[in-house]
């Protein structure tokens, strides 16, 4: 009688770690490494769509931007896969719709950002003081409030019209009052201060060792506190900037 129970060579398990997903979706069986890819996409997908962040609301898009940089693992083996069949007409084909597709997008990041002359300048005059300010030794500084200006939007603007934390940047010294965006977006409670700016309060000068003070940005609690008085010494001055440090 025949033997109908033939042995049969031994199947090998899979050596990669798999997670095995519902029947009704397209795939049955996904490795490990997907699989926490799409895991932390999902995750951050919903932190875009369910949450928002204190201070600046909007800022919470920064988890779209993670979402995108795990998607270009499956785009790449995507491209892979193309390379390994024989179909080399149509996948070229598909390789370039796909590269046609992405270009509109990215031309507009590279318009924004790789374009000269770029879009805001510090100018040299600033980077004078701000090297001579550098040098000093460390102390909180006073810089003019920012009061938003018009400007043509297709034309370099200086970069004190839309922002002051490039003064810390270069100078290496903590300020007193920086830009309204970075300290909404790190939740920072800057009303206090500001209140107190607004109002000309002068104790505000207390514990002030230097003030910068940009031509443009003229302030009324610097002219009401400083003229006539013997605190502080002026010690650069240009067309555009003026740099005074406290008295000892």
């Amino acid at each position: 009688m025949p033997n109908v129970f033939k042995s049969q060579p031994p199947i090998k398990a899979p050596i990669t770690p798999t997670i095995f997903v519902p029947a009704f979706l397209d795939f049955s069986i996904i490795n490990l490494l997907d699989g926490l890819i799409i895991l932390s996409m999902v995750l951050c997908y919903l932190f875009l769509i369910l949450f928002i962040q204190r201070g600046m609301w909007w800022n919470i898009v920064q988890f779209y931007y993670f979402f995108l940089f795990l998607l270009n693992f499956f785009t790449a083996e995507f491209f892979y896969n193309l390379t390994k069949e024989n179909k080399i007409i149509s996948n070229t084909i598909i390789v370039l719709v796909v590269i046609i597709l992405t270009l509109p997008g990215n031309l507009d990041i590279l318009k924004n950002f790789a374009v000269f002359p770029s879009h805001t300048y510090v100018s040299d005059f600033e980077l004078k003081a701000l090297a001579i300010l550098k040098q000093r030794p460390r102390g909180i500084v006073y810089i003019s409030l920012f009061k938003k200006m018009d400007f043509k939007e297709s034309s370099p603007i200086p970069l004190y019209l839309i922002d002051s934390s490039y003064v810390s940047a270069y100078t290496e010294k903590p300020i007193f009052f920086a830009d309204f965006d970075q300290l909404d977006i790190m939740n920072i409670d800057y009303k206090s201060r500001l209140e107190r700016i607004r109002a000309k309060d002068c104790s505000i000068l207390n514990g002030i060792k230097y003030i910068y003070e940009i031509e443009d940005r003229k302030d009324e609690l610097i002219n009401k506190c400083i003229s006539g008085q013997n605190i502080f010494k002026k010690i650069y001055e240009n067309k555009k900037i003026k740099v005074y440090e406290r008295k000892k």
